[in-house]
């Protein structure tokens, strides 16, 4: 059995994590997002939603 990817490795890969709008919430998720691409300051950004409550 074969497996074909359209991907080449290694290769950037946008990942997106949703939750509260709260600075713990963002903390953590840039700390996890660290342990794997720890050299790449803008890997990470945040963007609020309409009203503020989530990220």
């Amino acid at each position: 059995m074969s497996e074909e990817t359209n991907f080449e490795f290694p290769c950037q890969f946008a990942i997106k994590a949703m939750g509260k709008s709260d600075f713990e919430f963002d903390l953590l998720v840039i700390e996890i997002v660290r342990r794997h691409v720890p050299d790449n300051e803008k890997a990470v950004t945040t963007r609020p939603s309409k009203d503020g409550n989530y990220l």
